[in-house]
């Protein structure tokens, strides 16, 4: 199972966790992918920005994951907004399968 590696005490995040955008801290998100790609070599958009450009106050070796936004009205997981999110930006909220780890 894929976990993103942290530098400090911040905890490991699994897909399937719920966690916490620092910016937007009244959303609860769901983890759904670890791209194992820096925020510094993460292409954002068709020109020559990164995930790190766009970010700046948080590390730029920092792994991008892909998150769904929530949506009460979307009727399925197709139609959820999904971004890419540096993991130094995101807090752990629950576990999808359990553990503090």
């Amino acid at each position: 199972m894929a976990t993103t590696s942290t530098p400090d005490d911040r905890p490991r995040l699994r897909v399937g966790d719920h966690v916490r955008d620092r910016e937007m801290p009244t959303q609860t998100l769901l983890v759904l992918e670890h791209t194992e790609i820096p925020a510094n070599e993460y292409p954002i958009g068709m020109g020559p920005a990164t995930s790190a450009d766009v970010h700046p106050e948080y590390d730029p070796t920092s792994e991008i994951l892909r998150v769904a936004y929530p949506n009460p009205t979307a009727p399925s997981i197709s139609e959820l907004v999904i971004a890419p999110v540096p993991r130094a930006r995101l807090e752990l909220v629950t576990r999808f399968y359990g553990g503090n780890d």
